[in-house]
């Protein structure tokens, strides 16, 4: 069957041409260069990307696009493919679940957190990516208006219910409520992830992040009030994404969040050596975006069968076997050789992890090319091992850092810049003339010093405590 969404584009440049139909990726890259003049004939121009990215496992038509808003908008290529497997996420909920076999079920909920210093379009990777989501709710919510302008409950009209994909700012009664009214599922998107984890455990210490644990798993969420109607959901479908920089990045293991499993269920996207991008005179192609919009709208159109059932997707014979193969020949070893039973954890997630990152490709490759949604491919599977492999190497770089770094790597970068310029003894007037010409105010500089970092030996005088 051809897929609708399958590069069908209707893309107006600069002379306002209309390349129209079904076309390969190869040829929607030559149209593109074609009618695009602006566009950088090499990756030359490509911004934030280093060796060791993101890998390549997303459809041609998702690399096209990911590469494309590097160039014309400056967000980093590993910050929008993860936010693409959110949005996936959050379209597909409940619909389509991944069965290996019987008693072993999985969906596609993901914990997501990107990593990177201010101002390097950490939050615009997921704006972009959800925006088919979003507007989805903003039509909801103005048939939901219309509506009530002419409801009278009075008259016996049923009540009226808002559908919503996407949610911010939540309390566990709000979350549950809104779940209610769409089983499917929600999406949680925190633009600073650290306000996430300082809500847990506001009102009730420890349920919260306990809830929080059950959700990732799949167990039902059970909420009873005595100023409510009780809520419960058997099958919960909750992804949650956010941002936050890495001085902050000690907020995700406080509360015991390090050794009660709340740390081995989440993903990152830390990418090394990322910079503010530069503006550029480029424009992102039209057609792109809208073909980016109808392969998300298309996994929003999967639904239930008519007995409220989810589509079961399942591995092919091949599949299977390579997955058995990952999870006991190189997963278990991982497992069983850790150093500690924090990593013991970390390593030990990735089954789960490679199984739902599984199910977000084949619902990808499925929305962009048309490949089945109710079978898991054996090319899918390889890929999903190379992602998780990616994963996993993130969650060992935030690991690391937590665990093992000096109080000096834990610094900002600009702060261990002007660190590592000071001598290890200085003056505090010698100190500030360093910090300026390093572009820190002379107050910053003085505060700085206030830190551990620092030993203060007399009046003005002072030392590095770590070379």
């Amino acid at each position: 069957m051809l897929n609708p969404f399958k590069y069908k584009v209707s893309m107006k440049y600069k002379d306002n041409q209309f390349p129209r139909g079904t076309v390969t990726s190869a040829e929607l890259s030559r149209d593109i260069n074609r009618l695009t003049k602006d566009r950088p004939q090499d990756v030359s121009q490509r911004q934030n990307r280093q060796r060791g990215s993101f890998p390549d496992v997303l459809p041609p038509a998702l690399r096209l696009f990911v590469e494309e808003t590097n160039i014309a908008l400056g967000i980093p290529e590993d910050y929008l493919s993860a936010a693409i497997l959110f949005a996936a996420s959050a379209a597909i909920g409940n619909t389509v679940l991944l069965k290996i076999k019987e008693g072993s079920v999985h969906r596609a909920n993901i914990f997501l957190i990107l990593i990177g210093n201010p101002n390097i379009n950490k939050s615009g990777a997921l704006d972009l990516a959800l925006q088919p989501i979003q507007k989805q709710d903003e039509k909801a919510f103005e048939v939901f208006q219309a509506e009530m302008a002419s409801f009278d409950e009075a008259e016996g009209g049923q009540k009226l219910v808002l559908k919503k994909y996407l949610l911010s700012d939540t309390t566990p009664e709000a979350l549950a409520a809104t779940h209610m009214e769409n089983l499917r599922g929600v999406a949680i998107y925190r633009d600073e992830v650290s306000g996430w984890f300082k809500s847990f455990n506001q009102y009730n210490k420890g349920a919260e992040q306990e809830m929080w644990l059950q959700i990732w798993s799949g167990k039902p969420i059970d909420v009873t009030r005595k100023t409510s109607a009780p809520i419960y959901i058997r099958r919960p479908f909750v992804s949650v994404a956010g941002t936050i920089q890495p001085s902050v990045i000690e907020e995700i293991t406080k509360d015991n969040r390090a050794s009660n499993g709340f740390f081995d269920r989440l993903l990152f996207a830390w990418p090394d050596n990322l910079e503010k991008p530069l503006w550029q005179d480029k424009e992102m192609p039209t057609g792109l975006l809208n073909q980016y919009a109808d392969g998300i709208n298309r996994l929003l159109t999967l639904t239930f069968d008519k007995e409220g059932k989810p589509t079961y997707m399942r591995p092919e014979r091949e599949a299977k076997a390579r997955l058995f193969h990952f999870f006991n020949e190189q997963n278990k070893p991982l497992c069983d050789n850790a150093d500690n039973e924090l990593l013991q954890g970390l390593h030990g997630k990735f089954d789960l992890h490679t199984l739902r990152l599984a199910l977000l490709l084949q619902a990808l490759w499925y929305a962009f090319e048309d490949s089945p949604i109710n079978k898991l491919q054996s090319s899918t599977v390889e890929r999903a091992i190379e992602l998780a492999e990616y994963f996993r190497a993130q969650s060992l770089k935030v690991f690391d850092r937590l665990h093992n770094a000096s109080p000096v790597e834990k610094l900002p970068a600009d702060h261990r810049r002007v660190y590592e310029a000071l001598p290890g003894e200085f003056l505090t007037g010698d100190g500030v003339k360093i910090a300026q010409k390093m572009g820190m105010s002379e107050r910053s500089f003085k505060r700085f010093l206030t830190t551990a970092v620092f030993e203060r030996f007399a009046r003005g005088k002072w030392g590095k405590r770590y070379e």
